[in-house]
Order: C-alpha cells, then structure tokens, then sequence
C-alpha cells in the first residue's frame, strides 16, 4: 500500500501563493470517538510541542521520511506528519492518509463556482457560511512573519474526489488562498 504524502502538497500550494502558535483543534465530521477520529492523531498535536510531548501523547513510533515525521494512528489507518526544528518543536502538521482510506474523508458538496467566489480575506466564517460547513483543516505551520497566525490549510472533499483547498492567515483568520482541484 503507498501512502499519499500531503505535506509537500500543502507546502507546495502554502509556497506558491506566496507564504510560507498552536493550531486550532479539527473536528472530523465521520467521527464517532477519538479512537475512530480520521483526525485524532491530528488533533493531538499543536504547533511548538516537543518531540518527546508529541511521541508521549501519540504513543507511536514515527516513520521518517526526508525531514518528516510520520505518525499512523493503527485504528484508524490515518495520522500525521510533522517538521520539527532544530530545538524539536512542531514547526507544521499535515493530514497524512492511505490512498485507500481518502474516501472516508469526503464531507463536503462545494462548487467550482462556490471556489470561485472565495476571495482574499475573506474571513473564516464567511467560508464556511458560504460553503455550508466548516471543512477539515488539512495543514497548520508556523507563519514566519506573524507568529501568534499560523498558516492553515482546510479542505472540503466531495464525493467525486474534487476538493477545495482553502489556505488561511490564522487558525480562523482571514483567505489567503484557494484552489479547487478536479479530476
């Protein structure tokens, strides 16, 4: 089985608009309880935690991949993937996935059309107004110019594999960025 590597999509997408602490907590609408939460390993770790804090609370072993972390939560088969910096602080997570799970995932029924009127600061809540739900932040990493607005990611999947990514300043800030992706 291969796994779907998001954290250099995020960091791809983050980069090409131009940007490059903790982050809010992601709720998963599939959720029944943590132990069956596509996004509880997500959840539980938060920009500038400590390695050692991050493997205490996961209770898992990481994968290393190039410069990443990667932490699989075995009930679920989803988890995290982490940067860590030279003092071993969370520095950015991301949703990290089998390919063969990503369909439980989808929680959305967002438009083209809807992608196309998110505009640049826009805020938080009038995306997700607009969208009808708040989506499933996908990506959180340290903003280098404004540490107290980490850059976050949030996504909304529809059941025919397109998704809407949504990049913003702050954890419930403002729009940088979208970009609705197709098949």
């Amino acid at each position: 089985m291969t796994r779907k590597k998001f954290g250099p999509l995020a960091v791809a997408i983050i980069v090409f608009v131009g940007l490059l602490s903790g982050c809010g907590q992601n709720s998963s609408p599939n959720s029944n309880t943590a132990n069956h939460d596509p996004a509880n390993f997500y959840n539980q770790v938060q920009l500038n935690q400590t390695k050692d804090a991050v493997g205490s609370a996961l209770g898992v072993t990481p994968e290393s991949d190039d410069s990443y972390y990667n932490y699989i939560d075995q009930n679920t088969g989803f988890g995290v993937r982490i940067t860590y910096n030279d003092s071993n602080q969370v520095t950015g997570k991301w949703f990290y996935a089998l390919d063969s799970d990503l369909p439980q995932l989808r929680n959305a029924t967002v438009t083209a059309e809807q992608a196309a009127a998110i505009t640049e600061g826009m805020t938080y809540d009038e995306v997700t107004s607009m969208l009808g739900g708040e989506g499933m932040e996908f990506a959180c990493v340290q903003n280098p110019s404004d540490n107290a607005n980490p850059i976050t990611m949030h996504v909304w999947i529809n059941d025919d594999g397109t998704v809407l990514y949504v990049t913003f300043i702050g954890a419930k800030g403002t729009v940088a960025s979208s970009k609705f992706f197709s098949k």
